[in-house]
């Protein structure tokens, strides 16, 4: 499987998702704990701690690799740590929440790529089972 070069949002697009960006300068605690619980980490409440504790930066900089590897793209600690810290220049932490949330809606698909799952449901029927009327 080859790696995606970056993430679906690009520096920016956070302005055609207000709601999205507006949420993250205001409660950036929030955003990060929503990420976190978008894909599935053990403890999201500590990345909201960490941002109220002045973390913001480390704690993003640890989310969007971990974001990055569950969607598979090409993302290492330094680049993401890089992009925690001109989060205001990149929108990074706007870009992380929105892969997180691509990856909720589906877990399967990649770096943007979207996976179609077919389902084929099959149904049978059977006959009523016989009641014993011993009794009546």
């Amino acid at each position: 499987m080859t790696q995606q070069p970056d993430f679906q949002m690009t520096v920016g697009g956070c302005c055609d998702d207000p709601g999205l960006c507006i949420f993250d300068c205001c409660c950036p605690c929030f955003t990060l704990m929503e990420a976190a619980t978008n894909i599935g980490d053990d403890c999201p409440v500590a990345y909201c701690l960490a941002a109220c504790c002045g973390l913001a930066c480390c704690a993003l900089g640890v989310l969007g690799k971990d974001v990055a590897n569950r969607r598979n793209i090409e993302m290492d600690m330094g680049k993401s740590c890089f992009c925690s810290c001109f989060n205001c220049c990149t929108c990074y932490s706007c870009r992380v929440v929105n892969e997180s949330r691509l990856y909720k809606a589906n877990p399967n698909a990649t770096g943007g790529q979207a996976v179609v799952k077919t389902t084929v449901t099959t149904t049978t029927s059977a006959a009523p089972k016989a009641q014993d009327m011993g009794d009546r």
